[in-house]
């Protein structure tokens, strides 16, 4: 039998589903719920800026799920009859211009207030970014985020994306990790935020590469009192590692506390298993110098997560060990 130490005692900030924020307003206290929170920035060309959009890809003509990047946003209001409008904006070279609003499944999958039983304060929507190339073409785009809480307005931003058409080239260097929120949070030392039957679908595509390194073996033997051993299983546990391009502080958190931790097993739902709610971490590589083809494949982070930073720049690069979800059976015994 084999014994893994959790070495991992540092509570997870919920970036990516916070639940109320409060911005000051003379003497008003507005209560702002979002899954992003950012200025209203506009981009820049410059790789090294912070405020470089994330890169998004989709096909004029819709092939494939690998060629067609989605992103989602997830919010929570103070009260389910709180209101919340999201607006598609599109960078025209000198103002962000609104582009549409996103109130039903035109643009992908549109989430109500109340979509989750369990807690009917979330809103929420999956943008597919094939359904915005067709409309509105490339270009770089973000969410504007308006409301009314209380009688008090406010609008907040998502990060910015810049849509490409997907080819190899506009791929290249670049990961995709897919997962879906089926968690249980650990807010404070007394507080918990339980989404672990929501299945949330989200993705990212960031700079990097995810390589295979090496494998390690589990053997489970018998030996009886003759000293005649038996192999009642040997397995391999594949081992990789994702290296990535510098990327911006809350890209790193997004990753390290939201998606690398979406490895759970399907949970039970009424005394059984739901394998609907396996919210298994899956990744993408598509650098075209990859020996190993890795597509959606599943995998479960082995380690922590280090970030380093280089002199005169506010991004960071990370290198992450994984293993693979499931192992290889070499010889098995008996079931």
């Amino acid at each position: 039998m084999i014994v893994t130490q959790n070495t991992n005692s540092n509570p997870m900030p919920y970036f990516g589903l916070r639940t109320i924020l409060f911005a000051k307003t003379g003497n008003t206290t507005i209560p702002v719920a979002t899954s992003e929170f950012f200025e209203n920035e506009n981009p820049s060309d410059d790789p090294c800026s912070l405020n470089c959009p994330q890169l998004v890809l989709a096909e004029n003509s819709f092939t494939s799920v690998l060629k067609n990047d989605f992103n989602s946003f997830l919010y929570e209001l103070p009260i389910a009859s709180s209101t919340i409008l999201l607006t598609l904006q599109k960078w025209n070279g000198v103002a962000w211009i609104d582009q549409t609003t996103l109130i039903d499944n035109t643009y992908g999958e549109h989430f109500a207030t109340g979509f989750y039983s369990e807690r009917d304060t979330f809103t929420g929507y999956r943008l597919d970014w094939d359904t915005v190339l067709s409309a509105f073409g490339v270009g770089v785009y973000k969410i504007k985020n308006t409301g009314n809480y209380f009688g008090n307005s406010y609008t907040s931003y998502s990060e910015m994306f810049c849509l490409k058409v997907y080819s190899v080239n506009t791929a290249n260097d670049t990961v995709r990790f897919e997962w879906a929120l089926n968690n249980i949070f650990q807010l404070s030392n007394d507080k918990k935020l339980d989404v672990s039957l929501m299945d949330f679908k989200q993705s990212m595509r960031v700079t990097g590469i995810f390589n295979e390194l090496d494998s390690d073996e589990e053997k489970v033997e018998i030996e009886y009192q003759n000293r005649q051993v038996d192999v009642v299983r040997d397995e391999l546990i594949r081992k990789f590692s994702f290296t990535s391009g510098r990327m911006p502080q809350w890209l790193h958190v997004r990753l390290r506390d939201i998606a690398f931790l979406s490895n759970t097993e399907p949970i039970l739902s009424g005394g059984s298993t739901d394998y609907k709610l396996d919210s298994n971490l899956r990744v993408t590589d598509y650098n075209k110098n990859q020996e190993v083809t890795f597509e959606r494949f599943n995998i479960v982070r082995d380690g922590g997560y280090p970030m380093t930073s280089e002199i005169n720049s506010l991004l960071k690069r990370t290198t992450v060990n994984f293993k693979s979800k499931q192992v290889t059976p070499r010889h098995r015994l008996c079931e």
